[in-house]
């Protein structure tokens, strides 16, 4: 199962133990056994690893259930995840890659940042640039009493041996990259027409190669609610009228399609 989360040689191991009021973490110089694995999925010992072909991204705050409005963009978007509780606190999202991708702190990074945009909350993504483990989830599987995992929009529990479901790093790559449209959208309610601001937005998405990325995130909850769009529409209604400007933004049936000048305005 290591293999799942690196291919690289993991020189040290990240262990720990669970204890009154959270965790004991250490360091040992050598690489992971497979009794370390064992005595993790049996709730006896934490396992932590620097991962190369998974995102993990760790939720001190957030409730599980409160992660919906993420994994359901995830879903929309594509991107298979899986998710559930901390293993003392919090919530846990992971993303799978069949194959080690070279920006792989900067694509954990950017989800991050989605994910603190989108939610709210405080978020880390990883693995970072400095090299930091995480610890593996499925800690408990064997005892009867797991931290359950569960997959994407589906719900359902994953169990053992597990088997993801592994995500395209270009959609990774894009969804990063519409995140700042989110965070100006984000900023306050728009001044004027809101749809011309979507737009606008949607417009300045197309041209960047994010145009359905930006559709889909200015269709959540989040900006729905920071733009004051339930005195006129239901949400499902800007979602139908985001897709009607997202195929406007996409025409070249006319031209002087607003941009940056007009948003700062």
């Amino acid at each position: 199962m290591l293999d799942l989360f690196a291919s690289r040689p993991q020189p040290r191991v990240l262990l720990g133990e669970v204890v009154e009021g959270g965790k004991r973490a250490w360091w040992e110089n050598r690489p992971p056994k497979p009794e370390d694995l064992q005595a993790h999925l049996e709730g006896r010992r934490l396992l932590g690893l620097v991962p190369n072909k998974a995102i993990g991204l760790d939720f001190d705050s957030t409730a599980p259930e409160d992660l919906k409005p993420l994994i359901a963009l995830l879903e929309e978007l594509g991107v298979p995840c899986y998710w559930g509780p901390g293993n003392t606190r919090g919530s846990r999202v992971w993303i799978f890659f069949g194959e080690p991708p070279e920006d792989l702190p900067t694509l954990a990074k950017g989800m991050a940042a989605l994910a603190r945009a989108l939610l709210g909350a405080p978020a880390e993504g990883y693995p970072s640039s400095g090299g930091k483990a995480l610890f593996l989830p499925f800690f408990g599987h064997l005892n009867g009493q797991p931290r359950p995992l569960y997959e994407g929009g589906s719900g359902n529990p994953v169990a053992l041996p597990f088997k993801p479901r592994y995500a395209d790093p270009e959609a990774l790559r894009r969804l990063v990259k519409a995140v700042p449209f989110l965070e100006v959208a984000m900023q306050h309610r728009p001044s004027g027409p809101r749809h011309d601001t979507a737009l606008t937005l949607l417009n300045l998405g197309h041209r960047a190669g994010v145009l359905e990325e930006v559709r889909a995130l200015l269709g959540t909850a989040r900006v729905f609610a920071v733009w004051g769009l339930e005195d006129t529409r239901t949400l499902a209604a800007w979602r139908e009228e985001l897709d009607r400007l997202a195929e406007a933004a996409a025409s070249g049936e006319y031209e002087r399609k607003r941009g940056v000048p007009f948003l700062r305005e």
